[in-house]
């Protein structure tokens, strides 16, 4: 766990777009994952992201549009080493508290501008995304 001058530095470097990999409990093991919460710091505390993941054959079996996740490059990050996809079907919600606490957790940079606008994209229009993390995601940009 960070102490708590540590938690602070680390809480800094986070906002819209932050990528980090940390430990997910319910995974079990580390993940890739990129902030995506409009409003930074959120006014209730909690993250929204989304998992990045190299099973792209996953998503092609599945019959997954390639209109709702946005697919990466080699090389357009330091750990993306295969190809890999931001899986914006699938957007979650975590307390910071429990982001900054995890047993592993080191932020890793920021997404490019053109994924991010990407993302934002997706996320606009795509039916796998609830109105509440749409909102959360694109806030003014998101129509009423």
């Amino acid at each position: 766990m960070p102490s708590g001058t540590l938690a602070a530095q680390i809480a800094n470097k986070l906002g819209r777009g932050s990528i980090y990999h940390g430990y997910v409990h319910f995974v079990g093991h580390g993940k890739w994952i990129a902030v995506l919460n409009d409003k930074w710091p959120p006014d209730d505390g909690v993250a929204v992201y989304a998992f990045f993941t190299t099973k792209a054959d996953r998503f092609k079996r599945a019959k997954i549009p390639p209109s709702v996740y946005l697919e990466i490059e080699i090389g357009d990050y330091t750990f993306c080493t295969e190809p890999t996809i931001l899986d914006l079907t699938d957007i979650l919600k975590r307390p910071m508290r429990e982001i900054l606490d995890a047993r592993m957790f080191e932020y890793c940079g920021q997404l490019k501008q053109e994924h991010l606008a990407r993302a934002d994209a997706i996320v606009e229009t795509s039916t796998y995304v609830s109105k509440v993390n749409r909102r959360s995601i694109l806030g003014s940009r998101y129509p009423s």
